[in-house]
């Protein structure tokens, strides 16, 4: 016979559920066999497959926390309660019973379970009704995710005074070095981008008073044969480009670059450190689902011998930037962003603004959205796109920046993929648009280097920390305002374009380490 899985993909290719369900009556195959066959068809997305094998499994008695899981998840995708209610009854208890290292293997086999319950329940109203019950499923696979969204924790009145001085005693504010009186150096620089991001970078240097040539990542051979003619012919002396682009190809160009033209000096930034690849990144932890490992092709180590500056502010405390390959290269800052700032200009309101959404490496934030209405949170989402909308994207970006002003009270939501809280771009946005920035952040303190909580911006973990900043916000409005003007003035002081491109000009002539 056949061993199991190789049957399975045969037959499930040719489309009929029902021979699938005949193969397995007749398959005498061992509890490990089908265990194994079980998590390559989730990590292949084999959704019909998996969800009939999980239950004729759970069918002969075979009693697993993968089972469980993959009841509960599908089961609730297909509107099957019976087998949602299958899944759920043991899961918390087989989860709670597993060694650390088995959590550590269902953390990862739920969380492909939830990418694939998301991409493939496309319908929103639908999506957002079952939702809470998809939580029920992820608090009982990811004990974290119980003390998150725990409705029934009471609110504890907050103590603003006491909170402040936690804050500051906390607080690891590191503000880089800005050139000497007089040292301002006037730079041509070509960024290689032509999204949002590449248009902030370009707009603040050029306010900054650098010359600025902007194109879009050369994708052709021809097209690189072009920014090497240009860097090396037009007197190029900064290349600034997303780290997040760099394939093979680019790898190549660099490379080629760094010899024909030795003083060009290469900066590579980051948008979201989540993009890059996790084993680079030091996590160990195993990983199930391949698509979070297709960015970086060539490795940011090897990138180190011909990068002088990383530019970053999402994970500063990221083991990997500490490592010689990058000492004195790291710079860690926010990017410029190509408007101007704004000083708060309406009144405070405690309606909590979310300028986002959610994809397949911020499903946490499905279930703040979801659940928020029975919380008795009101969170207003409201995505925005500066590529679908027609207009030229720093006009698009400055209408962001005016919603953030409107809104008040920005509500972030930093939790990624892997369950860290990372420092988004939206930290800054916020206090430099107006706004009261309500931050989302978990155990690690990247925050905290630069912004001081309770002093700049209102910090939480958990819903109930959410809950009790709401009622402080409408109990102790003027000290909430207070707050709210004291994170826009150090925003505009520190985190202005002017400053950030300083920081980098500064940074250029006199590496230092923080």
């Amino acid at each position: 016979m056949k061993p199991l899985l190789e049957s399975i993909l045969e037959v499930n290719a040719s489309g009929h559920p029902n021979q699938l369900v005949a193969l397995l009556s007749k398959h005498a195959f061992a509890p490990e066999e089908g265990l194994r066959a079980l998590e390559t068809l989730v990590a292949q997305s084999q959704v019909s497959a998996v969800y009939i094998l999980a239950m004729g499994m759970a069918n002969r008695g075979v009693r697993d926390a993968r089972i469980s899981l993959v009841l509960a998840t599908l089961g609730l995708l297909f509107d099957n309660p019976t087998e949602v209610e299958r899944g759920l009854r043991p899961l918390a208890g087989q989860v709670d019973a597993a060694s650390d290292a088995e959590r550590i293997t269902l953390f990862h086999f739920a969380l492909s379970l939830v990418l694939i319950f998301l991409s493939c329940q496309t319908h929103q109203p639908e999506l957002q009704e079952k939702l809470p019950r998809l939580l029920e499923v992820v608090q009982g696979a990811m004990p974290h995710f119980r003390r998150i969204f725990d409705p029934t924790t009471a609110v504890a009145p907050l103590t603003p005074e006491a909170l402040q001085r936690q804050g500051r005693a906390g607080a690891g504010l590191v503000i880089p070095p800005l050139p000497a009186a007089g040292r301002r150096r006037l730079r041509r620089v070509m960024v290689l981008c032509a999204m949002i991001m590449g248009a902030r970078v370009a707009a603040g240097m050029r306010a900054y008073g650098w010359e600025v040539e902007r194109m879009a990542r050369p994708a052709t051979a021809q097209a690189r044969a072009e920014v090497v003619q240009a860097c090396v012919r037009a007197d190029v002396e900064v290349l600034v480009m997303e780290m997040m682009q760099v394939d093979e190809s680019i790898w190549h160009l660099l490379t080629k670059l760094r010899a024909w033209k030795p003083s060009l000096r290469i900066v590579l930034f980051t948008t979201d450190a989540w993009t890059l690849h996790r084993r680079i990144l030091g996590d160990t932890t195993p990983v199930t689902n391949g698509s979070v490992e297709t960015h970086m092709q060539a490795g940011i180590k090897a990138l180190a011998g011909l990068v002088d500056v990383f530019w970053e502010c999402d994970m500063p405390s990221l083991a990997m930037w500490r490592e010689p390959e990058f000492r004195r290269k790291v710079l860690h800052a926010p990017l410029p962003h190509g408007v101007p700032p704004r000083a708060p200009e309406h009144p405070l309101r405690p309606l909590l603004f979310f300028a986002g959404g959610y994809k397949g490496y911020t499903w946490p934030r499905a279930f703040w959205l979801a659940g928020a209405p029975g919380w008795g949170l009101p969170i207003e989402a409201r995505p925005h796109s500066t590529e679908t909308d027609g207009l030229p994207i720093l006009d698009s970006y400055a209408i962001h920046f005016q919603r953030l002003a409107e809104a008040t009270c920005c509500l972030n939501l930093t939790m990624r993929e892997n369950m860290r809280c990372i420092v988004t771009h939206r930290a800054f946005e916020a206090p430099l648009a107006g706004a009261l920035l309500l931050n989302e952040q978990g155990a690690n303190a990247d925050m905290e280097r630069f912004f001081v909580a309770w002093e700049h911006y209102l910090p939480f973990e958990t819903l109930a920390d959410l809950r009790a900043i709401l009622r402080f916000i409408t109990e102790h409005p003027r000290q909430a305002e207070t707050i709210r003007r004291n994170g826009c003035a150090f925003a505009q002081e520190h985190y202005g374009d002017d400053k950030l491109v300083g920081y980098l000009d500064a940074f250029l002539d006199d590496p230092w380490v923080a």
